[in-house]
């Protein structure tokens, strides 16, 4: 089985080059089956999550090419609305592949979606969403179908912002033949992205990014050619890399004004953020500063992907911070692995209070979901001694060479095999 062996106690200095967004590029790829012809695609990270999905792309009937982190998908030839089950068992974003074939052939199937552990994550607001677009949805066990029946087009709201049902809701209003409107959408920067692509290939959409998306119906789509958006949470990743072993690293080719709550929450702590228009330096100082409390919620508010990261990074602050997780309901399966590094947490409910400053030590660690291996890597790197670090399939799932990356860094990490 093969684990990370990490040597805590060094600084970071040097450049990352920021990747293409793992949450821009899957719904933008499903996106591609919309098309009869050929979509390509840049800036394609290649991790675990973008190689299922054109798995699955090429189980429906799409030729796939990839040449670096450029991907053409030729969706002419599609033969089939159903998503085999062990590669939609894979990831939570397989789901879009509901709204994106009900789009282009008026009927799908998929067996319910895996991803990472993160407690009750239910499709009733993405079900919800296909029916208020007029379609007949079905549910068993293990899988759910929708078809097409009569009208289509029509009105969705979202009693919570949902990012995947925002963007379920937009692949499917796509290929109605009436207007809909989606009121309550997440406003995410990646849905913002998915309908810039979609509008590059003829769709006719405006509200991307808002509360209300308007979309019109009866548009013809045609081949486009798109570059995905930086991955936010790559770059927050590694700032918080910095932040937490101290030292200077700057993120490039990416955009800053995607993740700004999560640079002021830096800055909160004591880090020196400067800003260009595609690049970000970050200089940790000596010590961190704690911060009071800190709430995940929907964009613009702290991400919860962000929120694991910045927990490992504030174990340097000398001092208490909170945490409150309003997004998932067990988003914390990083604490107890923290905890075996020495780290003094205590958690009740969706609240985290952490008292940092505390000298931790190596300790053998389990991640349970992708950002809880961030985090856990980011941890390990500011203990004394070493610490092993298993369940790399989940790293590799939204991470481009994260242990490479850190290492040209100066951090001390090793694969290991046993």
């Amino acid at each position: 089985m093969a684990f990370l062996s990490i040597c805590g106690g060094t600084r970071l200095h040097g450049e990352v080059v920021n990747s293409g967004a793992k949450n821009g590029a899957l719904p933008i790829l499903s996106a591609c089956v919309l098309v009869e012809g050929t979509c390509l695609i840049h800036n394609c990270p290649d991790i675990a999550d973008v190689r299922t999905t054109l798995q699955i792309l090429s189980c429906l009937g799409c030729r796939i090419q990839r040449q670096g982190t450029s991907v053409s998908v030729d969706a002419h030839a599609i033969h089939t609305g159903k998503v085999p089950g062990d590669l939609a068992g894979q990831m939570r974003a397989s789901i879009l592949f509901l709204g994106a074939l009900y789009a282009r052939l008026g009927q799908a199937s998929i067996a319910r979606p895996g991803g990472c552990s993160l407690g009750a994550r239910p499709v009733d607001l993405h079900l919800q969403a296909l029916r208020g677009l007029g379609a007949a949805v079905e549910e068993e066990e293990a899988t759910v179908s929708c078809c097409r029946e009569g009208t289509d087009g029509g009105f969705v709201h979202f009693s919570y912002p949902s990012v995947g049902a925002t963007e379920n809701a937009v692949l499917a209003a796509v290929g109605c033949r009436h207007d809909s409107i989606l009121h309550g959408c997440a406003k995410e920067p990646e849905i913002v992205d998915l309908c810039c692509f979609l509008s590059a290939c003829g769709a006719e959409i405006t509200g991307a990014g808002s509360e209300t998306i308007y979309i019109r119906g009866g548009r013809k789509l045609h081949p486009a050619e798109y570059t995905v958006l930086p991955d936010r949470m790559e770059a927050v990743s590694y700032l918080c890399a910095a932040a937490g072993c101290g030292g200077e690293v700057t993120i490039r080719n990416t955009d800053p004004s995607l993740y700004q709550t999560e640079c002021s929450i830096l800055s909160l702590t004591g880090c020196e953020i400067s800003k260009t228009e595609d690049s970000l330096t970050l200089m940790a100082p000596e010590q961190l500063r704690p911060i009071p409390l800190l709430v995940t919620g929907p964009y613009p508010h702290l991400s919860t992907d962000a929120q694991p990261p910045l927990m490992a990074a504030l174990l340097r602050a000398d001092g208490v911070s909170r945490f409150c997780e309003t997004v998932f309901e067990s988003r914390y399966s990083h604490v107890g692995q923290l905890q075996l590094l020495g780290a003094d947490l205590a958690c009740i409910g969706r609240y985290v209070r952490l008292r940092g400053g505390i000298p931790l030590h190596g300790a053998q660690l389990q991640a349970e979901d992708l950002r809880a291996a961030a985090a856990l890597v980011i941890a390990a790197m500011t203990a004394e001694g070493e610490s092993t670090l298993y369940g790399l399939h989940h790293l590799s799932r939204g991470y481009v060479n994260f242990p490479e990356t850190l290492c040209a860094l100066g951090a001390k990490i090793e694969l290991k095999d046993q």
